[in-house]
Order: C-alpha cells, then sequence, then structure tokens
C-alpha cells in the first residue's frame, strides 16, 4: 500500500503568517460546522470572504497559510495543483487576507473545501477512542491503520469518514505539492506517526481496564 499522510500545519518557521479564524460572518453561521465535512458550503458561504491575519504571528506568506481552527486557505498556485493533481473534489472560495496592520494583501487566496470523503479506515487494527459527543466519529488516535481494499486509487486527498475534520494525501501528491511544484506551507505528518504520544498509554490503561484511553473496536459507543 503506498504511503499516506495527515495534512497539518506547519509551526516550525515563527516568520510565517497565520489566521486565527475566518470571518465573523463565518465564524457565527449556524452551518460553520460544516467546513470540516464533506458536505457542499455553497449555499451559505459569502460572496466576499474577509480574514486577518494573526497580528500575534509572523508576516511570511506561503502556499499553505496555517489556522489554528484547520482551514484550509491556499496560494493560487496550490489550488492549481490540487485542481490538477489530486483526483478530488474541491470548492474554492476567493478570500481576501489582511495584514496586521488591516491592510488588503494583493495575492490571491483561496478558501479550499475538501468534498471527497473514504469509509477506509481498519477499525479492527486501528487504535482509537469515539467521540462521546459525535457517537459515528473518533474523538482521538492512537494508530491509524488504512484497509488498503477500502482506498479509491484515483483519490489523492480525502478526509476520513470516521473523522471527517482529518484529511489524508497519498505520497505522490505529497511529492507533487513539496517537491514538483516546491509549494511553500503545507506540512505532512507521517500516518503511522499520527497518535504515538497516546498509544502506549491507551494500551496501558486497556490492559488495566480504565476507561480514560480504551481502544474501541468497530462501532462501539464509549464506555
Amino acid at each position: 500500500m503506498e504511503q499516506f499522510y495527515v495534512l497539518d500545519k506547519r509551526d516550525d518557521d515563527d516568520s510565517l503568517a497565520w489566521i486565527n479564524g475566518l470571518s465573523e460572518e463565518i465564524n457565527q453561521h449556524p452551518l460553520s460546522y460544516q467546513l470540516t465535512q464533506p458536505v457542499s458550503v455553497k449555499s451559505w458561504m459569502p460572496s466576499e470572504i474577509v480574514i486577518p491575519l494573526d497580528i500575534n504571528r509572523g508576516i511570511k506568506l506561503c502556499d499553505a497559510i496555517p489556522a489554528y481552527g484547520g482551514e484550509l486557505v491556499v496560494s493560487e498556485k496550490l489550488k492549481n495543483v490540487l485542481i490538477a493533481a489530486s483526483g478530488a473534489s474541491f470548492e474554492f472560495y476567493p478570500v481576501q487576507l489582511k495584514d496586521i496592520k488591516d491592510r488588503p494583501i494583493k495575492a490571491p487566496y483561496f478558501l479550499a473545501h475538501l468534498l471527497d470523503v473514504q469509509d477506509c479506515l481498519d477499525m479492527e487494527k486501528s487504535i482509537y477512542r469515539m467521540s462521546a459527543v459525535i457517537k459515528h466519529e473518533v474523538d482521538r488516535f492512537g494508530e491509524i491503520v488504512l484497509d488498503e481494499n477500502k482506498l479509491d486509487p484515483n483519490k489523492k486527498i480525502f478526509r476520513l469518514k470516521h473523522k471527517p475534520s482529518m484529511i489524508l494525501v497519498r505520497e505522490d501528491l505529497v511529492d507533487e505539492i513539496l517537491d514538483a511544484e516546491e509549494c511553500y506551507g503545507p506540512a505532512f505528518e507521517y500516518l503511522e506517526d499520527h497518535g504515538d504520544i497516546f498509544r502506549d498509554d491507551m494500551l496501558e490503561d486497556r490492559e488495566a481496564g480504565l476507561g480514560r484511553f480504551q481502544i474501541y473496536r468497530g462501532e462501539h459507543d464509549p464506555a
């Protein structure tokens, strides 16, 4: 099976500009949660999206602006890579970035909303804790194992059905983004490394019969 990565925020470069939330109109919209779901947001997305950069972070712009809320705000260059090479369906919404002095930034940026989702988690081999609030979603992973028989070979980037806020990216698309197109800003975590800081505790607590980091299999609700 090909290598996959978890899309992450780049936090090793203090010079980078960050986004601390989207516009108030979006943040306060009752359907704003859909930005982490594989559903269209066209019906309520405002025609103008103005996003101020965080005044407490750097000023350097990159191809994927780090965002505390996990939103994917990309440059035109990265947008074109995703359209041409990902095999996935996106909705792209133009945004107007404003610098820390509230001045409009001329460079074009886009809010990229990913619509593709795959039900490819190996529920027997993965280590996870189900959410106590959203019963069918994973709250935390100790280890992610994918079932390669459930992967669509044409989709190089997708949301994970059991945790749709998480975006997985196939290695060939990562290579295209970072090496072929030399995009700066996106960060990618090895899939096998995700959750490793919780893994031992989850295993130990299961053996001890504790519920704090219990391992759940299948569609079981948390204790």
